[in-house]
């Protein structure tokens, strides 16, 4: 099977431009800093398709040059354009399908090396909670234990008021002349979460984890969904129960959040050094990030 890099060499002889490799990953064109990077294309829905999109974790590359698995097509990506491992649409990635007179970019903004900590749901789920004084806490992911990583906390997983929540976005079906509008409500792998919380643009709904016990399809105005919408209250009438390996859940492995209004803290970035498990900086600033 050909290698990223193989791809990128033979697309880039062919324009003449001056190529110095670094190894099986990296290399220069022209004097810019690239890295080849294997990805691939999966499938949401009949025609809906979009490409995993891994971040390189060191600072090398101005380029991150994405290669679809089984393709010999490359797209040119400035590194400023990612903040974390993502997956864009056919769309999205058209404008830089082969788009080598990018590499005569210079603005600094474009070739910034971003990284968001946390994500976007992750964010939305946190400020959502600190509005209404809800005490959270972040759970360290097992690669944010065993080395320090980007993401140092699990991105899907929440505690909001003691309970165990998983957070899904839920798709929305496209339209297919259907009469009502209505969304996928995927569900868990394993017995972990008490609550789902599921985004849908400007609502979260909050479901108990035994009413929805599996993966379907609904309405946005069926019975089963429509009264979880911002359904908070739902937090203090779920039971837990202990879920062998995650009893006693310490301070080590979660970030407390303690329910300030949002316009108090900035959710973006987190501390771990105080005695309580968690501390603030406000203003979007970092401190002592990921222990």
């Amino acid at each position: 099977m050909t290698s990223p890099i193989s791809v990128v060499v033979s697309k880039v002889e062919p324009l003449n431009l001056k190529i110095e490799l670094c190894d099986k990953r990296t290399l220069y064109i022209d004097g810019r800093p690239c890295q080849a990077i294997k990805s691939k294309w999966y499938e949401n829905f009949p025609g809906c398709k979009a490409m995993n999109m891994y971040m390189p974790r060191n600072d090398f590359a101005d380029f991150l040059l994405y290669v679809p698995d089984g393709q010999d097509i490359v797209y040119v990506v400035p590194r400023g354009k990612i903040a974390h491992d993502t997956a864009w649409a056919t769309s999205a990635l058209e404008p830089y399908k082969e788009a080598w007179h990018l590499l005569k970019e210079m603005a600094p903004l474009l070739f910034e090396r971003k990284v968001e900590a946390l994500s976007k749901q992750l964010r939305r789920v946190i400020e959502e909670a600190a509005k209404r004084m809800l005490p959270y806490e972040l759970i360290r992911s097992k690669r944010g234990v065993r080395k320090s990583d980007y993401r140092t906390f699990a991105q899907r997983r929440i505690l909001i008021k003691g309970k165990r929540c998983a957070i899904f976005t839920a798709s929305l079906i496209p339209d297919r002349d259907q009469a009502w509008d209505g969304a996928v409500f995927k569900t868990p792998k394993d017995n972990w979460a008490e609550v789902l919380l599921y985004i849908v643009d400007d609502d979260i709904y909050v479901v108990p984890r035994d009413r929805m016990p599996q993966e379907t399809s609904l309405s946005l105005d069926s019975s089963r969904i429509y009264d979880y919408r911002n359904s908070w209250c739902v937090l203090g009438g779920v039971r837990s129960n202990v879920v062998k390996g995650y009893e006693g859940i310490s301070t080590p492995n979660a970030i407390r959040g303690n329910g300030l209004p949002h316009s108090v803290v900035s959710p973006l970035w987190y501390s771990n050094s105080s005695p309580s498990g968690g501390r603030y900086k406000s203003g979007g600033g970092r401190e002592d990030f990921a222990g």
